[in-house]
């Protein structure tokens, strides 16, 4: 997220995919900043600024877990994540 607000996507190379890992717990994941960075991008140029505040706005003050999020980004989104390893998330669509 930080990466986009601060104009800084376009000074990172273009990932060359968008299995966007979002590690929960802390974990180093490489390439995540510029990853996260990338699809928050693509999340807004494809449906807008006010369906990322909706979700943002849908986990505030909620205890996060993986299974939450897809749900709420499902509904936000409709499309879902992807869970595999329940630490991780990935993006499940073509153009992502």
């Amino acid at each position: 997220m930080s990466l986009y607000l601060a104009g800084q996507v376009e000074t990172r190379e273009l990932p060359k995919e968008f299995k966007l890992l979002l590690d929960c717990y802390g974990k180093t994941v490489p390439g995540i900043y510029t990853k996260a960075g990338y699809a928050v991008k693509l999340l807004v140029e494809k449906y807008g600024d006010d369906k990322l505040r909706q979700f943002l706005n849908s986990l505030s003050g909620q205890k996060l877990s993986p299974s939450f999020v897809a749900v709420n980004f499902k509904k936000t989104y409709n499309f879902e994540l992807e869970l595999g390893d329940p630490r991780l998330f990935y993006i499940k669509r073509g153009d992502v």
